[in-house]
């Protein structure tokens, strides 16, 4: 006799097995554990994606990850300028919008914390900011969409930490006055606390969101969303009765892929009953083969008795999966 190295919990509920209603699937389960140590301990989540179409086949779309480097097309932005908006509003960059001129040049972009956000993510917003007014006003105000150029620069009080003007290290801060935009005396500097907040965007990233639903999808399988997430709480759901009838190859595919699962369903095939002898699956090698590979998920005997007394197909599957 084998000693014992797995249980099959099951966990379906009791009411599962009595109903005589259709099953459905293609559901998502979370499953949270109380630590020991419940005054130390973060929470403890399990997020299981189901499989019951297919863990293999292509039907996950989702939008691919904005490249900077990427030069994104068929937009009206120019990629190299960028825009800004207040509020909940939105920019747009064709002819006709009344935003499209709200725009600076990217070297007139005085806000450090804000480039660098721009320059990888495409987007930032940025409280606080404020735009050189030169001329007769020579103060720092509000943008504007008439001036765009290094001669009014756009600057933010995140950058006063760092004392960034116009180029790195130039320990420069805003001064109002003929003798701005910027000055080293920290005596004569201004802070720009209370001015206005604005979203920031790369003319590159606009024209990526514009055609997010054209050449910048990706199409993914489940089991490449949970490798990508690459994390210990975001699992499978290997529904073996689903997957029988899609795909066959069963205790290959778990031997293959188990490290990606979290969680098993069983049922007879076909029908969706008694995992017994009256299918074609055989639950106590397939039992087997996971002990081996000392999974540690869950199982659910998720199925539709076909006996009288339902938990007596309960206890049997039970024991068939006892290894």
């Amino acid at each position: 006799m084998r000693t014992p190295k797995f249980f099959l919990a099951a966990t379906a509920a009791a009411l599962t097995l009595m109903s005589s209603g259709a099953l459905r699937a293609d559901d998502t389960e979370i499953f949270v554990s109380e630590p020991k140590d419940t005054a130390a301990a973060r929470p403890n989540i399990l997020l299981i994606i189901d499989t019951s179409g297919s863990m293999v086949s292509n039907n996950v779309t989702q939008p691919m990850d904005y490249d900077p480097i990427t030069k994104y097309t068929g937009g009206s932005c120019t990629a190299d300028k960028i825009y800004w908006k207040t509020g909940n509003g939105s920019v747009s960059c064709s002819s006709g919008s009344s935003t499209k001129n709200q725009y600076i040049d990217a070297a007139a972009m005085a806000c450090k914390t804000a480039k660098d956000v721009i320059d990888s993510l495409g987007t930032y917003v940025s409280a606080s900011t404020a735009q050189w007014r030169a001329g007769s006003n020579v103060r720092w105000e509000a943008l504007r969409d008439d001036q765009h150029t290094t001669t009014n620069p756009v600057e933010c009080l995140a950058d006063a930490a760092i004392k960034h003007g116009l180029a790195d290290n130039d320990g420069k801060l805003p001064r109002n006055g003929s003798q701005g935009p910027f000055t080293t005396d920290a005596t004569q500097a201004i802070s720009l606390a209370g001015q206005n907040t604005y979203t920031f965007y790369s003319g590159n990233y606009l024209n990526y969101l514009s055609n997010l639903g054209n050449d910048n999808q990706v199409t993914l399988t489940r089991l490449e969303v949970v490798k990508s997430v690459a994390s210990a709480n975001v699992k499978l759901l290997y529904d073996i009765y689903h997957m029988q009838i899609m795909e066959g190859d069963v205790i290959r595919t778990l031997r293959d892929n188990l490290q990606w699962i979290g969680h098993l369903h069983t049922g007879g095939v076909p029908g969706r009953h008694e995992i017994n002898e009256t299918q074609e699956l055989n639950y106590r090698a397939i039992a087997m083969a996971v002990a081996d590979l000392k999974f540690d998920g869950y199982l659910a005997h998720e199925f539709m008795p076909t006996r009288a007394d339902p938990f007596a197909s309960f206890a049997e599957a039970v024991e068939i999966c006892r290894v």
